[in-house]
């Protein structure tokens, strides 16, 4: 097939979970497929990762945004109904520009990726479509917009949240042949809105041959104390979030019980208040890194106390492809059919959180056999499997 992908960022490096989707997707589909990829950029030169996708496909087109930043036109696009994370990444000369090339390219599919580039497929109702969302991304701002103290910022994302719904909702009417989404709690959310949307399942995965369990993995010459590491982009709020409640509300408890005990925090851009967790005993935070694999490897378990959320995660389906026992908040192993006990540890509440996690540490069978279970399943997930069963549910739909 001659496949048109539709991304709002060229998703290379993969180094945060919404990239290391569109990556798979489009390694994958351009393996078997004639792959062109679309994308837009701000700023005047090329952006500097595009060799990475150009390697991939056949052909990669980009689009350069040119947009007016003075404040006038900025308080101009904030009251305007179009939510400003969709107006990020258009203007009305890109949005003739993609559509054309779409119009008079012979495509069998165009595959859009995120909600934000909607739009630039809108109406053209005799193509093949098919619109994958990361995580409903109204909710992830009404969450986030709980989750903040009071000020600008809170206003502003419950009013994102808003306009993201009622644009979520033309979506939805705009007979795509398929809503792909990460979770069955994502589909029943969207299915409120238009309980007719034809929807199916695509989990996010992993690369199974990537993240595999090795026994040589270079150490930091450190003790073997036992460690609970977290991965993530760190400044992704709901990342600052869990780190945060972990360290006020399970931390203390923790080091009761286990009071050798060293956290790991993995991720590039981490804020001041995650910095400063650095600062204490036993608390390592890394920044970016070029691999965390040498992290996981080095780490007793992984610890994912996340309270906001949507869609699958990735940092989960890594460290069980690794063999490194997981305990987690329901949210965070949401939309991963685990099992509590067999799988992964799930607890809720911090009192319990601190003791299943203090109990993992210490209970090497219970490390053993977490690992060997979720092991196995991680090869349910792996990216060519999922992309596979993809295809075949839009083929036949």
């Amino acid at each position: 097939m001659k496949i048109a992908f539709l991304t709002p960022y060229l998703p290379f490096p993969p180094d945060t979970g919404g990239k290391m989707r569109s990556f798979h997707l489009i390694k994958q589909l351009a393996r078997c497929h004639e792959l062109n990829v679309f994308s837009v950029y701000h700023g005047a030169d090329e952006p500097a990762q595009a060799d990475g996708i150009r390697a991939l496909c056949v052909r990669l087109v980009l689009v350069k945004l040119v947009k007016s930043w003075r404040e006038t036109d900025r308080a101009r696009r904030m009251l305007s109904a179009l939510p400003r994370s969709v107006d990020h990444f258009q203007t009305p000369e890109s949005l003739l520009s993609i559509r054309a090339q779409l119009q008079s390219g012979g495509y069998d599919l165009v595959f859009v990726d995120e909600l934000v580039m909607a739009a630039y497929t809108a109406g053209l109702h005799s193509m093949r479509r098919i619109l994958s969302q990361q995580k409903i991304d109204f909710w992830h701002y009404y969450e986030t917009a709980a989750a903040r103290p009071w000020g600008k910022v809170k206003l502003l994302d419950y009013i994102e949240s808003l306009k993201l719904r009622r644009f979520q909702a033309r979506a939805l009417r705009d007979a795509y042949d398929l809503h792909l989404v990460c979770s069955r709690d994502d589909e029943r959310m969207l299915s409120k809105l238009r309980p007719e949307t034809r929807f199916a399942i695509m989990p996010n995965g992993v690369d199974t041959a990537y993240f595999a369990p090795r026994a040589d993995w270079p150490t930091d010459g450190e003790t073997n104390a036992p460690t609970l590491v977290y991965s993530g982009t760190m400044h992704y709020y709901p990342n600052i979030d869990a780190v945060l409640y972990f360290w006020r509300e399970i931390y203390p408890r923790l080091l009761v019980c286990v009071p050798d005990v060293r956290i790991l925090i993995v991720g590039h851009q981490p804020p001041p208040e995650i910095l400063r967790l650095g600062e204490h005993p036993n608390v390592v935070v890394t920044g970016s890194v070029p691999d965390v694999r040498p992290y996981l490897a080095r780490s007793t378990a992984m610890f994912v106390p996340l309270r906001l959320g949507g869609g699958t995660r990735l940092k989960i389906l890594e460290a069980m492809a690794m063999g490194v026992p997981v305990i987690s908040t329901t949210i965070g192993c949401q939309g991963l059919n685990v099992e509590d006990g067999l799988h992964i540890v799930v607890a809720d509440d911090p009192e319990v959180f601190a003791a299943k996690a203090a109990a993992l540490l210490v209970d090497r069978d219970l490390q053993h056999r977490l690992s060997a279970s979720a092991r196995e399943l991680s090869a349910t997930y792996d990216w060519s499997r999922l992309v596979h069963t993809m295809l075949n549910t839009w083929q036949t739909r």
